[in-house]
């Protein structure tokens, strides 16, 4: 591996690849599509290195010995976000359909892929954005949103941690902080929101201001029809 990603600082140890998200585009049919897209975050800001067809596959290497590429060797793009955390990987078809798949495991941090589009997406494995020529928009500004809870970071905290979730439509939305019992102990978020991305901040405190116990705890989206849970620790 000819390449590595690492932290701003040099002597500081490389960020960790944590997920892998594979979104579908509005495009039908079975299979990637060219508005079909990988979300990859990692846990620490990333010095940001240029990753183009010319490196992702020995930077990002694939098990089963699948490939980021066209047949022809093409990849439509590959963007980081502003605060360097996740990498867009924009995939094209012009030059042949890759082979990167839901299910591939990312080296060199050993992620698996997972499909991002559980609930009705047209086909599994994409990754959302236009190629078309002409049009100035980024990639990331045409990206749809998709229905997902990010990881909360930190995670242990013990001080404040930013919890990240997309909607994909206009829908009733709560995120809620429970304990370990069920129990409702902080809701962060309890509002109608368009679609978007945003970010909702829990403190380690309850709903009635006071400072809870250091353990595990978990935190839930709704929007509509999905839902889902992820944990968190808390340390005092």
């Amino acid at each position: 591996m000819d390449v590595a990603l690492k932290a701003s600082v040099d002597d500081a140890p490389g960020p960790i690849l944590l997920e892998a998200f594979a979104t579908d585009g509005p495009t039908g049919g079975p299979g990637i599509d060219d508005d079909d897209y990988v979300r990859l975050e990692f846990n620490a800001h990333t010095n940001i290195p240029t990753i183009d067809q010319t490196n992702i596959d020995n930077i990002l290497p694939l098990s089963g010995g699948h490939t980021w590429l066209s047949v022809d060797g093409s990849l439509a793009s590959a963007v980081w976000s502003t605060d360097s955390t996740q990498l867009i990987v924009y995939l094209t078809t012009r030059g042949g359909v890759p082979t990167v798949a839901v299910g591939d495991t990312v080296y060199p941090d050993s992620v698996t892929i997972q499909d991002a589009c559980v609930l009705g997406c047209k086909s599994p494995g994409g990754i959302t954005g236009s190629f078309e020529v002409g049009i100035e928009e980024s990639h990331l500004e045409k990206a749809r949103f998709v229905d997902m809870l990010y990881l909360a970071r930190p995670n242990p905290f013990t001080g404040n941690t930013r919890i990240e979730y997309e909607i994909s439509s206009r829908a009733l939305t709560r995120v809620r902080v429970y304990d370990i019992t069920g129990r409702v102990v902080a809701t962060l978020v309890e509002e109608v929101k368009d679609p978007g991305r945003y970010t909702a901040v829990w403190d380690g405190t309850s709903s009635g201001g006071s400072r809870v116990s250091s353990g595990i705890y978990f935190y839930r989206m709704e929007a509509g029809p999905f839902t889902s849970t992820r944990k968190i620790t808390h340390l005092k």
